[in-house]
């Protein structure tokens, strides 16, 4: 099956639960590897976000349903290649089928070097295509156990490369008010507008005693994600 017969989801889903391989970075895999992690958990049918003692989080499966299309034609090439080169890493393939085509590696963004409220970690490569002067995208999804390795191969996308970067806004809300936080890094938290004006952390409004983020509204809501 070609992936022009797949939904995007179905290939972000595939690829979220490929096996990534065994590193020798991997920790004697004590945290476990994170796509039988995912599979456990049933990944795809948690929530978008959630909000617990721990902090915000965003589920990366759902970010990249909304944000991400597959370029189909350059992501079922990959996967040909890929059947044929399958002796190679899956870090090598890529680069080796890059360079078939002529295409350009412009940037390589690896968010476990910076800071977000998402589940899981990825790689964001910015791609360029010499010979038709355009501008892609790829993405690969952290399936191993320590996130120095254990990268799938990448799946190819139209989209920009800051499409698929994933912001990390969020909003909760009161349960009982509807009175509303709002973040753009998701460590600061504002009434909506106010940006820096009076930022609480989460840390700051959370209650042990009901294990939860108290509203600084009304006496008895908590906020939900």
């Amino acid at each position: 099956m070609t992936t022009q017969q797949k939904t995007t989801a179905g290939i972000i889903k595939e690829m979220m639960v490929e096996r990534a391989g065994r590193s020798m970075l991997d920790s004697g895999s004590h945290y476990g590897y994170q796509n039988d992690i995912r599979v456990k958990n049933n990944f795809t049918e948690q929530p978008v976000a959630t909000l617990d003692k721990d902090g915000y989080r965003k589920s990366l499966y759902h970010f990249l349903c909304s944000v991400a299309e597959v370029d189909h034609e350059n992501n079922d090439s990959l996967q040909e290649f890929a059947k044929a080169h399958s002796d190679e890493s899956d870090s090598e393939i890529f680069h080796m089928w890059l360079k078939k085509n002529g295409y350009k590696l412009k940037e390589e963004i690896w968010t476990a070097n910076g800071e977000h409220p998402y589940d899981s970690e990825w790689i964001v490569y910015e791609l360029y295509y010499p010979w038709e002067d355009m501008w892609g995208s790829a993405i690969a999804s952290h399936n191993g156990c320590d996130t120095r390795g254990g990268y799938t191969l990448p799946r190819i996308m139209c989209n920009p490369w800051e499409d698929l970067i994933g912001y990390s806004e969020g909003v909760i809300t009161c349960d009982t008010c509807g009175h509303q936080l709002e973040s753009y890094d998701a460590y600061s938290w504002n009434v909506p507008g106010a940006y820096n004006n009076g930022a609480v952390q989460l840390s700051e409004i959370y209650v042990e005693e009901i294990n939860a983020h108290a509203c600084m509204k009304c006496p008895n809501g908590k906020y939900v994600a």
